[in-house]
């Protein structure tokens, strides 16, 4: 009976051992979810202090500290005529975008497509229900102001048809000279000073009658002072009709001069034109329907734009490899092309690409400010 007891002792006592390790095992447990729920909860607040909207995907973007480009274009791939970014490039809701730009002043610039690119991304940022945008929406007013140079007022003069028809007209230009005025969702559509600070006020303009790059550059030149006061970043889209009317967008006296000769005076321009205020995008363009594909001189202007920004590695700009992307995903020359209502011109998927590349150098530009304290 002795020895009965003493076992019972022993396994009563390993029992209680038993219970007390599983006890520690889960209190452990406990501790271990709560130190990882605070450190989300942390993370969390870390990302709504950024300003954007939990949409915004949590995979860690690496951010460059010295310039900002469009990272791992290459990499984009596609389900039929849907695109997918490659890793560590942010899918951007309409929400996004909009939160996005609220806090710059935004001018797209340049020939047809970058009319509609910005008329899809105003009517996206600006929808009634901006989470259900029918795509009657996004393509109703991309040829808002094609061949229209505006209304007389009742005998008050020259006024265009803009989204803002009561925003003033910045200072050395007249309303001839912009294509719309807009602002994004949220932000005030009348009266802003255009002399005051520019910082946060959601201007989303549009500037879009450069159909050649010999148009653009003097144009750039001449208002150097009106794009740096006005704006805080300017994306620029141009050169798809010096491939198609070559012989009308040549510079008379100069028939040595090749679209890609124009590209690199261009960009050399707007390096010199941007600075920590003012981000300049470049999106290359793609090639027209009716180009070869094997000899397209699009191809060569976006080769161009390439080796361009790997040689002068520009602090205050960045490419946006629109043409690369939709060439290399096989979504440019017939029958696989994403087409548009003109040769030139691209369909709704690839004008929505085109948006999230634009708003993905923007993010980053804005992300490394904070992070560098500028």
């Amino acid at each position: 009976m002795g020895e009965l007891g003493k076992n019972n002792k022993t396994i009563s006592t390993t029992r209680e051992g038993r219970f007390v390790l599983v006890k520690s095992l889960v209190k452990l447990s406990i501790l271990t979810f709560a130190v990882v729920a605070v450190s989300f909860a942390i993370n969390f607040d870390r990302k709504i202090d950024y300003g954007y909207s939990s949409s915004l995907s949590t995979v860690p973007i690496s951010v460059p500290t010295k310039k900002v480009t469009n990272i791992l274009s290459k990499d984009y791939a596609w389900v039929g005529n849907r695109w997918i970014p490659p890793s560590g490039v942010q899918y951007f809701s309409p929400n996004d975008i909009q939160l996005i730009f609220k806090s710059e002043n935004t001018l797209w610039m340049g020939d047809s497509t970058s009319r509609q690119d910005y008329h899809t991304m105003y009517s996206m940022m600006n929808a009634e229900n901006i989470q259900n945008i029918l795509v009657e929406e996004l393509n109703r007013n991309i040829n808002k102001g094609k061949g229209k140079h505006g209304t007389m007022n009742e005998g008050k003069g020259f006024k265009k048809n803009f989204y803002c028809p009561n925003r003033n007209i910045a200072s050395g230009t007249s309303a001839v000279f912009w294509g719309d005025l807009g602002q994004v969702a949220g932000t005030n559509c009348t009266g802003h000073n255009s002399l005051s600070s520019t910082e946060g006020i959601g201007k989303f303009d549009l500037k879009w009658d450069q159909g050649c790059l010999k148009e653009l550059i003097p144009m750039l030149q001449n208002y150097t002072s009106v794009f740096q006061r006005e704006y805080t970043v300017m994306i620029i889209t141009t050169g798809i009709w010096d491939t198609i009317l070559n012989k009308k967008c040549a510079v008379k006296g100069n028939r040595t001069e090749t679209p890609s000769d124009r590209v690199i005076k261009t960009l050399n321009i707007l390096k010199m034109i941007s600075s920590p205020s003012l981000y300049i995008i470049w999106k290359t363009h793609g090639p027209g329907n009716t180009e070869d594909n094997q000899s397209a001189t699009s191809l060569k202007m976006t080769k161009t734009a390439q080796n361009w920004f790997s040689i002068n590695k520009p602090l205050h700009m960045g490419l946006s490899d629109f043409g690369f992307v939709v060439t290399n995903g096989d979504r440019t020359f017939s029958p696989n092309r994403i087409a548009g209502d003109m040769n030139p011109h691209w369909g709704l998927e690839a004008r929505t690409l085109s948006i999230q590349m634009a708003t993905n150098l923007v993010y980053m530009k804005q992300t490394e400010h904070k992070i560098n304290g500028f």
